[in-house]
């Protein structure tokens, strides 16, 4: 007892709390363990406090149904790939929409920064993977903040 695979934890959510009823595509934790994102078959993304199990943030937007989540090593992104063939970068903290990367041929299926953070990882369905520079983004952010 007392080990996190001992515990089983309904996570269907809709209105607010971690105990409502909607289905998800996928989950991951945030850096920082405190917080998990999910995306739901509605298109949205949301973060969720596992303190308190109220839902923080959502991120809506998406034209396609979510099929990937991954955060930035910082924590300060999160990505979420989908069935339109796009990847979208949110900000954590504002819930804003920071870029929409676009180019593959098929719906995204995974996602995943590299160790340093220097490099988003995505690949597809029809067998492309391709690199990404966050530094796009993040600089992008820095500019419209200074």
């Amino acid at each position: 007892s007392g080990h996190l695979s001992d515990v089983e934890v309904d996570f269907r959510v809709s209105s607010g709390s971690l105990f409502d009823s909607v289905l998800f595509q996928r989950v991951k934790f945030h850096p920082n363990g405190n917080y998990l994102a999910t995306g739901s078959l509605d298109r949205s993304c949301q973060l969720w406090d596992l303190v308190s199990g109220n839902a923080v943030r959502i991120f809506t937007g998406h034209k396609g149904i979510i099929t990937s989540l991954d955060f930035s090593i910082d924590g300060r992104f999160l990505v979420s790939g989908t069935t339109d063939r796009c990847v979208y970068v949110w900000d954590v903290s504002s819930g804003a929409l920071m870029a929409r990367l676009d180019g593959h041929d098929g719906d995204i299926r995974s996602i995943c920064f590299s160790r340093e953070g220097d490099v988003l990882a995505t690949g597809c369905s029809g067998g492309i993977v391709k690199l990404w520079d966050p530094k796009r983004w993040i600089e992008a952010t820095a500019d419209e903040s200074g």
